[in-house]
Parts: structure tokens; sequence; C-alpha cells
């Protein structure tokens, strides 16, 4: 990787880093529907609990203190089936709300199973550095890539980047983790190291520097043929402007030859015999006056 490149690596800022094996599941109406009434349930649940609970203890607290002050109570014997129905009513919305409870932990647990496994930047910052360097700018050139015109305009839909750098990723981690399994054994001192261990991360690294040249290469491809989408519009722009100055010429030459049809030719005989005669009544008036 060139100089520019590892520069542009190392500006990458890790803590935004989030690679995803997959897209994020579909959305299930009908399953955030059921975690919503459970939700429900719970709280329905927890305010009954509280609310059948209270007589209950008020009871308890009336029993106590005539125990304890030596007082006969009766109103326990007259009123005992209603306290039994309260026990048994806040039994009965205690365990609906420990089912409820279990039963959106269970829902809970199938969601997270349903989403994509992640790789976060933590995890591919603690790299060694050349791989690190190489995923870093594995990460900036799908950027690229999906900052391109020819990406925006959908003209490689069928193109799966997550897969690709989701590869990268895991052949990232795996070769980190060989990494710092040769790393101990190498400071065991005890012979563990082998030499095909070395040659084993060598290839992995040579393996991830040949994926992230696809992705430079396709980003160069990529680049051009948004370079040449913009000259074609230029061209075409261009064209539009001087077709449209074309037909504002062609509507000037066609006012032009209208007005000089509309000119008339030949010499304004009627406004001059006008004026003559005017004239010529107004010095025969003015000497008839006089005389």
């Amino acid at each position: 990787m060139n100089e520019d490149n590892s520069i542009a690596a190392t500006s990458l800022d890790w803590s935004t880093v989030v690679l995803k094996e997959s897209e994020p599941p579909p959305a299930r109406p009908a399953e955030d529907g059921l975690l919503s009434v459970l939700l429900g349930v719970v709280l329905l649940s927890i305010g009954g609990t509280i609310l059948t609970a209270i007589p209950l203890l008020f009871a308890g607290a009336t029993v106590a203190l005539a125990a304890f002050a030596d007082v006969e109570v009766s109103f326990l014997s007259e009123h005992s089936d209603a306290l039994w129905t309260l026990a048994g009513a806040t039994t009965a919305t205690f365990l609906v709300g420990v089912a409820a409870v279990g039963a959106v932990t269970a829902l809970g647990a199938v969601r997270n199973k349903r989403k994509p496994n992640e790789i976060t930047g933590n995890q591919l910052a603690a790299a060694p550095h050349e791989v690190r360097a190489l995923m870093s700018d594995a990460v900036l050139t799908v950027e690229t890539i999906k900052d391109s015109r020819a990406w925006r305009e959908g003209l490689f839909t069928d193109v799966d980047l997550r897969a690709a750098i989701w590869d990268i990723g895991s052949r990232v981690l795996a070769a980190t983790e060989l990494h710092d399994a040769i790393t101990a054994a190498g400071e065991s001192g005890n012979g563990a190291l082998a030499p095909e261990d070395d040659q084993t991360y060598v290839l992995s690294c040579a393996r991830i520097a040949d994926a992230v040249q696809a992705l430079r290469d396709a980003a160069a491809a990529v680049t051009q043929l948004s370079a040449e989408l913009a000259a074609a519009d230029a061209v075409a722009q261009l064209d539009a402007e001087r077709a449209e100055r074309a037909e504002q010429s062609a509507g000037r030459i066609e006012r032009l030859v209208t007005a000089q049809a509309a000119t008339p030719t030949t010499p304004a005989t009627t406004v001059t015999d006008l004026s003559e005669t005017i004239t010529t009544r107004t010095v025969a008036y003015r000497e008839l006056r006089q005389a």
C-alpha cells in the first residue's frame, strides 16, 4: 500500500466502524405487536399486584398491632372471604406478570438470534499494524464506492459490498488471532513455534491484501465510470444549450422576417396629401380673414 493510503488508514475513527454479516432482519409487525402487548401485560400486572396487595398488607398490619396490644380482632373472620379473594387475585396477577416477563425474555432471545453478527471497530483496532492498515484501506475504499455517482444511481444494486467487507474483516480477525498465538508461543520458549506457523500468517496477510486490492480495482472502475457519466452529461448539456440557442436564433430571424413583411413599402401618400390639404386650406382661410 502506498504512503497516501497508509496516511488515510491511520486517520480512520475505529469507534464508528461496525461491520455486519448480513442485512438487518426484516420488520415483523405481528411480533412487534405481541411484544407491545406483553409489555403492557407486565405493567398491568405490576399495578394490579400492588393494588390488590395493599388491603392484605393493611389487614396483616392490623392483626400484628392487635396481637401486640392483646386486642381481639373480629373483622378477619367477618371478611375472610373478601381477604381470600384478594389474596387469590394478588397471586394470580403476580403469576400473570411473571409469565409475561418470561415471554418477553424468550421473544427477545429469539430476536437477538436473528440479528446479524457484528465486528466492532475495537476488535479491528487491536489487529497487527499490517492487517489493520489493510482493513482501514478496505473500509475507506468501500465508502469511496458508495459515494460515487454510479453507485448512487443504482448501477450496481446487485453488488454485495457488505459481504465483501465482512469477508475481509473476518480474515483480519483470524489473522489477528493467529498472530497473537504465534507471539504467545514464541514468548513461551518451549519450542512450540514451528516455521510453517509464520508462513501461514504471511499467507493469510497476502490473501487479505489481494482482497483489498480487488476492492481498490473496483473503486477505480466505479470512479472512472462516474467520470464518464459526468463527461457525457456535460456533452449532453452543451448540445442542449446549443439547440436552445439555435431555436432562439431561429425565432429571432422569424420575427425579423415577419416585421419586414409587415412594413409598408409604398410612400405615405395619404398622410402627405392630408398634410398638404390642411396647410393649403389654413393659408387660404388666413388670407380670407385678412381681406
